[in-house]
């Protein structure tokens, strides 16, 4: 299935799978785990650190990571970081594992989020280079009065394999986090990792 041309190499992340873009004229999407209804938007939860886990379908290097805030935008905003993170494979299929998720890369930046409907596009700590068929995870957190609203879905069933999580009363991004101390998510927030800036 054709879904759009980019001139880099990206990997979005978000619930229904992970759309694979790679070259100029080629895109790939597949469907990984539909097993929730859609939402547009979902705010954040202050203090929460969120997580989304994908595949890639392609090893590609990724350096950029971009959300798009919804209609709520953030103020009185202390914190804002996204992180992507390894899975264990065994424990995408078993909550009680104790292994961690470890962060690969991340940026804070309190200047994202703060005007509606907008895209945010950041450049991460180092690059990384995705696996093809690996786990990965998206963290998102936020510490704000007013925490914004960003494109997600939700609804997911909190069983095996397991699409998210959530760490709720956090002060940021942990730089491990052990797989068994994740809670059922509310919603899972959508990314898009690439190699370069999105425009």
């Amino acid at each position: 299935m054709t879904v759009g041309s980019f001139p880099f190499a990206s990997v979005a992340a978000s619930l229904y799978g992970t759309l694979i873009y790679n070259e100029p004229t080629q895109s790939y999407a597949e469907l990984v785990f539909p097993r929730s209804n859609p939402y547009a938007e979902s705010g954040l939860i202050s203090q929460a650190v969120e997580w989304a886990f994908f595949q890639p379908s392609l090893t590609i290097p990724v350096s950029w990571v971009m959300t798009m805030s919804g209609g709520t935008a953030a103020s009185g905003v202390t914190a804002s970081e996204i992180g992507l993170y390894s899975v264990p494979a065994a424990a995408i299929n078993n909550i009680n594992q104790a292994e961690n998720v470890t962060e690969l890369a991340s940026v804070s930046d309190a200047t994202m989020w703060l005007a509606p409907y907008t895209p945010y596009a950041r450049q991460l700590s180092g690059q990384v280079l995705l696996q093809a068929g690996q786990y990965y995870g998206l963290a998102i957190y936020c510490n704000a009065t007013q925490p914004p609203s960003l494109l997600s879905a939700g609804n997911m069933s909190f069983s095996a394999p397991y699409l998210g999580g959530a760490i709720y009363g956090a002060s940021g991004l942990p730089s491990s986090e052990l797989f068994s101390n994740l809670n059922d998510p509310d919603y899972l927030i959508q990314a898009q990792f690439s190699a370069y800036q999105i425009q």
